[in-house]
């Protein structure tokens, strides 16, 4: 059975039934009027009995012929009701008849959803206080003198007020109890749907930045190669013209083995000692190109050649040490690279000794015409989401290093 529905705005409200029952509500009242000698019912919010309470006492009955006020108990209930959940404490009134009853509300999750009512009971201090038997005491108090002389009035239980009072804050505080459990499971029966709701939402996102990140990963890929195709088939096609066939063959292999490397990699991590082998290839190709003005030695320490890092995460500071330190003039140079351990960190150190240009350009504002500041900040996401913020790269004048968590491949 659902415990919710919503009204006409669109609010959802609780349902009575939806949540107690009407067994268990039947149950309750049942033992109540064992334990206290009073018949309790429930009404919903709209003043519609839930459940049936005892029968109806043999006075009431006789009453509601000879007084039309006797025949509007449901409207009398109704209101009183309303009162007890204005004021969220029992309220206690006299009914027509001389008789006292008791409302008590039912609140869940912060909203009214009925009320159970006690009664009738014969109090007679408290019926004298009350201007609906007459306008003044000794008229109410003849109207209760004349009541009792019937034998169905006196057949009905009596309490003091104090004992009255102190029924319905029992049954005040046993609701409200009910109440606040209601409200618990209520609150985390919604927790739980947000949090399935959230955790729907997160697979999504999680899906929809992987394949962010593969379409940037391809993206670099399909960028990166361009830059250095041009050199490389400059290279072959100098050579075929000026030098023998065999120094032609060498240098094709070199440029097909790199070039097959980077574009037929599905792989977004790689070992370091592989990364730098292709970027061997790739200089050894420029050393040929240019008359021996670029010099370079790779050092990669045995520990560190597991070393796992993103594909091409070193290519593109050693792209852009070489075409702005030396390939841009008539520079000669040579390009150290560094790789050890140190402590719990892979560190390499790319630097160029140069007669030519600095990197001072690296760190610099990212502008659409900038494509060696676009390729950096591509190749930084890429160590992001390998390592997180636990890596580091920085770069001064002819000096790059880039120190990761030490992680070997798997």
């Amino acid at each position: 059975m659902e415990t919710e529905k919503k009204n006409g705005r669109g609010k959802k409200e609780v349902s009575l039934l939806g949540l107690f029952g009407k067994k268990f509500l039947e149950e309750t009242q049942g033992k109540l009027a064992e334990a206290t000698g009073i018949s309790f019912f429930i009404i919903d919010y709209k003043g519609e009995p839930v459940t049936k309470g005892e029968q109806e006492e043999d006075f009431c009955e006789k009453r509601k012929e000879e007084d039309i006020r006797c025949s509007e108990c449901q409207i009398t209930r109704a209101f009183a009701a309303a009162k007890s959940a204005i004021k969220n404490c029992p309220y206690i009134f006299t009914c027509p008849n001389g008789l006292v009853h008791m409302a008590i509300p039912i609140v869940v999750n912060n909203q009214y959803i009925g009320a159970i009512i006690g009664g009738p009971i014969r109090c007679e201090k408290k019926a004298l206080k009350d201007s609906e038997l007459g306008d003044t005491e000794q008229e109410r108090k003849a109207f209760l003198d004349k009541l009792g002389e019937e034998t169905e009035y006196q057949n009905i239980t009596s309490f003091t007020e104090k004992r009255v009072a102190a029924v319905a804050d029992m049954v005040f505080l046993l609701f409200k109890e009910m109440g606040v459990k209601e409200t618990t499971a209520i609150k985390l029966g919604a927790l739980e749907h947000k949090e399935v709701h959230l955790s729907d939402i997160r697979k999504r996102n999680k899906l929809l930045e992987d394949k962010v990140s593969q379409l940037e990963y391809e993206l670099l890929k399909g960028k990166l190669p361009k830059q250095f195709m041009l050199n490389l088939l400059t290279t072959v096609s100098s050579f075929s013209i000026l030098e023998n066939a065999s120094r032609t063959e060498n240098i094709t292999a070199e440029m097909a083995s790199v070039l097959r490397y980077y574009l037929d990699n599905s792989s977004e991590v790689i070992s370091l000692s592989e990364e730098l082998k292709q970027i061997e290839c790739y200089l050894d190709i420029l050393r040929q190109q240019y008359d021996n003005r670029l010099e370079y030695r790779v050092y990669c320490q045995k520990e560190v050649e597991k070393q796992k890092i993103p594909i091409i995460g070193i290519f593109p500071f050693v792209e852009q040490l070489v075409d702005f330190g030396i390939l841009a003039g008539h520079f000669r140079g040579t390009l150290y690279i560094d790789a050890e351990k140190k402590e719990d960190f892979c560190k390499v150190v790319l630097q160029l000794e140069s007669s030519g240009l600095s990197v001072g350009h690296f760190g610099a504002d990212i502008t659409d015409g900038n494509f060696a500041q676009m390729q950096e900040q591509d190749t930084r996401k890429r160590y992001e989401r390998e390592f997180g913020k636990d890596f580091e790269i920085t770069a001064d004048p002819n000096v790059i290093t880039i120190q990761i968590p030490f992680q070997e491949i798997k």
